[in-house]
């Protein structure tokens, strides 16, 4: 196993695997004949970030089944922890002050998820190779929030208003600057 903590995603169309490196802020796509090696970093890793990814029938595990060459029941041999912020983010809830529970995330998607709690654009543009970059981005900001104890925002009552809501606010704020990149 190597000591890496890896974020990552996969993306359709032939753009490949995205991972980031989190010691470092390192982004590296690897595509074409260097899909194995991108693989083989996922399989190695200490800690895996995704969103979604620890479901065995989603598009990323079907993906790596195919580049690792397993079967397509195959249970991927990932050696490290693995955070899925899918999961992560439909299970964090809590009962506000009023009485409310605050049922988070559940039933939204990444980039939902990412607007409501940040406000704000990804860096890249949202086509191909920077919708790959986007998307490993938005898995790990929401999984530094999680670590940190602020993933989740104040009571999401109307779930579509409050995608809305921050779609306008983000559509009119420069693209988000990370702190590690």
């Amino acid at each position: 196993m190597i000591d890496e903590e890896l974020v990552f995603d996969i993306g359709g169309y032939n753009i490949g695997i995205g991972i980031l490196r989190i010691k470092d802020g390192c982004f590296k796509r690897y595509q074409d004949n260097d899909l194995i090696i991108g693989a083989n970093r996922l399989l190695n890793a200490k800690r895996i970030i995704s969103f979604n990814a620890s479901n065995e029938t989603a598009y990323d595990q079907k993906e790596l089944r195919k580049i690792l060459n397993l079967s397509a029941n195959a249970i991927i041999p990932f050696k490290g922890t693995h955070d899925d912020m899918l999961k992560i983010c439909y299970g964090t809830k809590k009962m506000e002050s009023d009485g409310h529970r605050n049922q988070g995330y559940f039933g939204m998607n990444l980039r939902e998820i990412y607007l409501i709690r940040f406000k704000t654009q990804l860096p890249a543009p949202d086509t191909n190779r920077g919708h790959l970059l986007n998307d490993v981005l938005a898995t790990y900001q929401l999984w530094t929030c999680w670590r940190e104890g602020t993933l989740l925002v104040d009571y999401i009552e109307d779930k579509s208003t409050a995608i809305d809501e921050a779609t306008k606010l983000a559509a009119n704020l420069p693209p988000v600057i990370l702190r590690t990149l």
